[in-house]
């Protein structure tokens, strides 16, 4: 590899990071806007009448159904809650790294330049967090819909 190639190189890689961090943000916000619809309808579509059955169980499974799909709902919904603010975090470290590109090439100086630069580099850092916090929601958010849906199967079998 040629010396000048691995600028060139890392810059790429950099464009590839960005973009595939941008659809794996994505992906999970609409993974998880999808499973927040497919728990609500359950929840909305489940009948009272299905508790009305003699067996012993039918009692608990339907308590596990109501708090797993509770659960589910209010994580599912945080998750899209971090999906957003982690896209509006990204945005605005985007716009300000616009900004410090502008500003350089209007020749500021490097003092001028280094709040500006701190502060992006505070906001890539919460991008990363939030994106974790965004994954691990979703993961339980599914782990509670899946008991859930486990649950309301179990209710109409019982």
């Amino acid at each position: 590899m040629r010396v000048n190639d691995s600028g060139r190189s890392f810059a790429r890689w950099q464009t590839i990071t960005r973009d595939q961090l941008t659809y794996a943000i994505n992906l999970i916000l609409g993974l998880s806007v999808a499973a927040l619809g497919f728990e609500l309808s359950l929840v909305l579509n489940w009948k009272v009448n299905d508790l009305a059955c003699t067996n012993n169980w039918a009692p608990l499974v339907s308590c596990t159904f109501v708090a797993t799909s509770a659960l589910s709902v209010l994580i599912l919904a945080m998750s899209i809650g971090i999906g957003i603010f982690v896209i509006t975090n990204r945005l605005r470290d985007f716009r300000l790294t616009q900004e410090i590109a502008r500003r350089r090439e209007d020749n500021a100086t490097d003092q001028e330049l280094d709040a500006d630069r701190k502060q992006s580099l505070v906001l890539g850092d919460r991008t990363w967090v939030l994106f974790t916090r965004q994954i691990c929601s979703f993961g339980v958010g599914i782990f509670f819909a899946v008991l859930s849906v486990s649950a309301s199967a179990a209710l109409k079998v019982l």
